[in-house]
């Protein structure tokens, strides 16, 4: 379960039911391509995924911003990215 909130200044929030990357890549025996836009969540929905998850993954392409307030999330990723045998390209 996670929360999403509209910060307009009003405070609101919205509860969502979620579901892990592995659960939805476990009953599969091989994933091509894995296209992920989550608006900021790519990288909390990654270093949640097993190993075996990852491996049955060719392709991963998502969109991350290394912003300073980050701090290393994206360094992060791209070193969890690298040690499950992918190549981390940057595009601008």
């Amino acid at each position: 379960l996670h929360t999403l909130t509209q910060d307009k200044g009003e405070g609101r929030s919205i509860e969502v039911d979620c579901i892990s990357l592995d659960s939805v890549v476990e009953p599969l025996p091989h994933c091509d391509l894995l296209k992920l836009d989550c608006e900021g969540g790519e990288g909390e929905i990654l270093s949640a995924a097993s190993e075996l998850t990852l491996s049955k993954i060719d392709k991963i392409v998502c969109e991350f911003n290394f912003r300073p307030e980050d701090g290393k999330k994206g360094a992060e990723l791209q070193d969890l990215l690298e040690r499950n045998g992918y190549v981390v390209d940057e595009l601008r």
